[in-house]
């Protein structure tokens, strides 16, 4: 009769010497709708494939038991042709520097400071974007909240 590994000992052995952390971030799990902090923990200037520029902010997720070090990104598009998409970026922009410390940015140094980013802690409302021109459905980071609507949440909750 042969003989069954334990549970560690097969996890160690699938895992092949690795660690959790060694392993690339599940950014492809949908996360129920919610309010969620997380810190940031990157944010990269990329291109789209029409060729426009964007900001992607990659976060992970912290004080939540279900989903603690569960990977959000959000895209920033500020280099996008159509005027409301990139007020909403640049407002998104403004709140993640608020939650920063960061008040009055000058917007000629707005991306480099955005850049910056890395090591902040934010808060905000988690959505789920349908599939949809060939993506997979996706979390979607429908709003940053402020550090004043987060007190005020806050204060509210303690009442």
């Amino acid at each position: 009769m042969p003989t069954q590994k334990k549970p560690m000992s097969a996890l160690k052995a699938l895992l092949n010497g690795k660690t959790a952390g060694d392993l690339a971030p599940d950014v492809s799990s949908l996360i129920p709708k919610g309010i969620y902090k997380a810190r940031i923990e990157s944010v990269e200037e990329r291109t789209s494939q029409k060729g426009h520029i964007y900001a992607m902010v990659k976060m992970r997720l912290e004080g939540n038991k279900n989903f603690n070090g569960q990977v959000v990104l959000d895209n920033l598009n500020l280099g996008n042709p159509n005027a409301e998409v990139v007020a909403r970026a640049e407002g998104a922009m403004n709140t993640l520097f608020a939650t920063a410390g960061f008040v009055d940015v000058d917007k000629e140094d707005a991306f480099d400071l955005l850049m910056s980013l890395a090591g902040c802690s934010t808060e905000f409302y988690l959505t789920q974007q349908t599939a949809s021109n060939g993506y997979p459905a996706r979390n979607n980071v429908a709003k940053y909240i402020s550090p004043a609507e987060s007190a005020v949440r806050a204060a509210l909750a303690a009442a």
